[in-house]
C-alpha cells in the first residue's frame, strides 16, 4: 500500500483551511443576522406576549387589557415571567444552530497535519544529529 501523494495531501489541507475560513465567515454573518431577529414568547393563552432579540434583549412586553382586568397582580407577574422565559428559550434555540459540531473534517485534517509535521521534525532532528556526529 503506497502513501498518499504529499502534494495532493497538502492541497487537501489548504482546501480544508479555506473551507474553514469560509465557514467561520458564514457563522459570523449568521450571528449578526440572528442578533437582529426577534422572537416572541407567550403566556396565559396569548394574553401576555414578550418580544426579545436574538441576543436575549427584551424589546417589548404586551399585556392584554382583559388580563389586566381579570388577573390579580401576583398571577400576572407569574405570566409575565413565563412569557419572558418562553421568549428567551426561543432565542436560545435560534442561537443553538450556530454552535459548531464537536469535531469536523477540518479538525481531523489539522490533527493529521500536526502529527505528520511532528514526525518530519523528529526525522530532521535525527538527521541533524547524525550529521553533527560525522556520519
Amino acid at each position: 500500500m503506497s502513501s498518499p501523494d504529499p502534494d495532493e495531501r497538502l492541497a487537501q489541507l489548504r482546501r480544508a483551511f479555506v473551507d474553514h475560513d469560509d465557514q467561520v465567515a458564514a457563522l459570523r454573518r449568521r450571528a449578526a443576522e440572528l442578533a437582529g431577529e426577534t422572537v416572541t414568547g407567550e403566556a396565559a393563552q396569548g394574553q401576555v406576549v414578550v418580544t426579545v432579540t436574538g441576543r436575549g434583549v427584551i424589546q417589548g412586553v404586551r399585556i392584554n387589557q382583559r388580563a389586566l382586568r381579570e388577573i390579580d397582580n401576583h398571577t400576572l407577574a407569574q405570566h409575565v415571567m413565563a412569557a419572558v422565559n418562553d421568549a428567551l428559550d426561543r432565542a436560545d434555540r435560534l442561537v443553538a444552530e450556530l454552535r459548531p459540531a464537536p469535531a469536523t473534517e477540518v479538525d481531523a485534517a489539522v490533527d493529521r497535519y500536526e502529527r505528520r509535521m511532528d514526525a518530519l521534525l523528529d526525522r530532521l532532528d535525527a538527521i541533524d544529529r547524525d550529521l553533527d556526529r560525522g556520519r
